[in-house]
């Protein structure tokens, strides 16, 4: 911008510059100040989003209906999508928030990029924690086991592994059932524990 910006000053007060030079340098600066206008107005609407999700979240309140009465014990499940967890923040929540179960993968190869970020960052807290996998029910479910084994996280003092099953197989419900059946029997001989089914009701029942 500066170097067209002098092309530009040279040419009208000196008048030694070819034409073609002066057009040349009034057009990269044209380009480049709507280029930096644009990166501006993008950065103003960026800070104007995040304002307005801040005083969003900020207004709204915790349901504390569930809380001090309940006869069961309450937690969440976290994932890369939650981003960089504030854990002391939970940590004050009014929700009796008592465990944490962290997926570690999907499928026969994805990989959460945050989870022992988010389980260590959990335990640090003083949650109760376990890890669970994301089913794929598509995929291989012997592949879809060695992939979690290869990856989890599972010690003494934490919750029993989980298995997130959320879509039907396009194979047919038997087939789904056979999976996870399968996948549910290898975790019980690597683990020596019965894994937890994470499911809907709807799902489960349909």
């Amino acid at each position: 911008f500066l170097f067209s910006l002098t092309l530009f000053i040279l040419n009208v007060w000196k008048q030694r510059l070819p034409k073609t030079m002066l057009v040349l340098s009034n057009t990269i600066a044209v380009l480049l100040c709507m280029a930096a206008a644009f990166s501006f107005l993008f950065l103003i609407n960026q800070r104007f989003v995040k304002k307005q999700g801040q005083q969003k979240w900020a207004s709204r309140t915790e349901n504390t209906l569930i809380h001090g009465n309940s006869k069961y014990a309450f937690g969440i499940d976290v994932s890369h999508y939650n981003g960089i967890i504030d854990w002391p923040t939970v940590k004050r929540s009014k929700h009796p928030i008592k465990f944490v179960f962290v997926r570690t993968t999907m499928g026969k190869n994805g990989i959460d990029y945050r989870y022992k970020t988010n389980l260590r960052g959990a335990e640090k807290e003083g949650f109760l924690v376990g890890t669970y996998h994301y089913f794929r029910p598509n995929e291989n479910f012997t592949e879809q086991f060695e992939n979690f084994k290869q990856h989890a996280i599972v010690e003494r003092g934490h919750m029993y592994p989980v298995l997130d099953i959320e879509q039907p197989s396009k194979l047919g419900n038997a087939n789904l059932v056979k999976g996870l059946k399968n996948w549910l029997q290898l975790a019980e001989k690597e683990y020596g524990v019965k894994p937890i089914i994470y499911t809907g009701r709807h799902f489960y029942n349909t």
